[in-house]
């Protein structure tokens, strides 16, 4: 549940009543009226900073910049911030070099509109070290090729997610979207209105990739496709994700077979034990899982 807006900021990290010095805090997700809040002076050692619910994005450039040692960067923020945080996000082209994950998670439903687009490729472009990224906002087929042209030059992504917003899940989307993702990928979450009426199209998964593990799939139009179909041809998933039920995959025989899927209260508790990967386990948790 998101916080409503009388949800306190005042609590002991906000930089006016921070006084002790945090050497060895290295993650920090809390709310702020807005990142000059955050005590940066008594955090030399942060590597992991969630922004929630801020009230301004104000002076979030200016902040960021700071912090040349960050690792992890998440935003919660609330739909009606999404211009004003892109806006800021596209001048920091040249900054947060170490910068190996990224996500941004809305309230409600966005849409990743051209403009977005555009901000999100001058921060995201050519992000070396980037090995995760997350965006809530749904991208329409207007955007998506420059979305997907941006993701290419993530040369060593390792978990990526992708929500649509009507995109058939065809042949030939899933031969653009491949031909545009590193064979090192190892998980992948994909969320589309569209259309999933043919379980071999993912056979071009298990073909390209080398080494992938974790797959997400959410099909908001109804769909025949069982589980067990999209699995089909894989020899290294070790986890799949379908329509808010989860499935371990083992090789009795060398080829895969799903075991029952988890029960309600594993779901609704998971944690990064049960996906087998920590990265996994938070991308997971921005989503409501509904069956």
């Amino acid at each position: 549940m998101w916080p409503q807006q009388g949800f306190t900021m005042e609590h002991s990290f906000v930089a006016a009543r921070c006084e002790t010095m945090h050497q060895n805090l290295h993650t920090l997700q809390l709310p702020f009226h807005s990142a000059a809040d955050v005590p940066l002076r008594y955090l030399p050692r942060l590597t992991d900073l969630g922004l929630l619910i801020m009230k301004t994005p104000d002076e979030l450039a200016s902040v960021l910049r700071q912090l040349p040692q960050l690792r992890s960067l998440s935003f919660y923020s609330l739909a009606s911030q999404e211009a004003e945080l892109f806006a800021a996000l596209s001048t920091l082209k040249s900054d947060l070099p170490n910068l190996t994950s990224f996500a941004i998670h809305t309230g409600d439903v966005g849409i990743l509109e051209m403009p977005y687009t555009e901000m999100f490729d001058s921060f995201l472009r050519d992000r070396r070290e980037l090995r995760r990224l997350y965006c809530s906002l749904e991208v329409p087929p207007e955007s998506l090729g420059l979305y997907l042209d941006t993701i290419r030059t993530l040369k060593n992504l390792e978990l990526f997610f992708l929500l649509l917003t009507s995109q058939p899940y065809t042949a030939e989307f899933f031969e653009n979207l491949l031909s545009h993702l590193p064979a090192r990928l190892v998980g992948m979450g994909l969320t589309s209105s569209g259309l999933l009426s043919d379980a071999s199209v993912f056979d071009q998964l298990w073909t390209h990739f080398t080494d992938f593990q974790y797959l997400y799939i959410r099909t908001w139009e109804a769909t025949d496709v069982e589980a067990e179909a999209i699995t089909k041809g894989t020899k290294s998933l070790q986890l799949l994700g379908y329509n808010g039920r989860f499935y371990d995959v083992e090789y009795p025989h060398g080829k895969p077979a799903l075991l029952p899927p988890w029960s309600a209260r594993k779901v609704a508790f998971r944690n990064a034990r049960d996906f087998g990967c920590e990265g996994w386990e938070r991308f997971m948790s921005y989503l409501a899982i509904e069956p």
